[in-house]
């Protein structure tokens, strides 16, 4: 009987990916892009920051999965580049957010 571990743990899937992307979405309406940290969305998501670095190797890329999740329909992400570009290019236009508070979180990363 073979018992060794593992030798990599499993990326952040499903349900839990998204309950992530929610955390970062609230900590970010709540302190802004400038003052959200790896720490806060953990300690929010009740989750270790190992487990975030697992699936999002920067603040931004964090933050990019999470607003892209709150919009509606699937979209490709777009890399202009510059986190700045990219936010624009996904939630420009009239595809953008409707709702007063998520736009409210958009803009305070702009």
């Amino acid at each position: 009987m073979n018992l060794r571990r593992p030798t990599c743990r499993p990326r952040v899937e499903g349900d839990r990916e998204q309950e992530i992307r929610d955390a970062t979405a609230e900590v970010l309406a709540e302190v802004g892009y400038d003052r959200l940290t790896m720490d806060a969305v953990a300690k929010a998501a009740q989750a270790s920051k190992a487990t975030l670095y697992r699936r999002w190797s920067t603040k931004a890329a964090l933050v990019v999965d999470s607003l892209c999740s709150l919009k509606a329909g699937p979209e490709t992400p777009v890399d202009t580049g510059s986190l700045r570009g990219d936010l624009l290019a996904a939630f420009g236009g009239e595809k953008g957010f409707v709702n007063h508070s998520l736009m409210a979180a958009f803009t305070s990363v702009l």
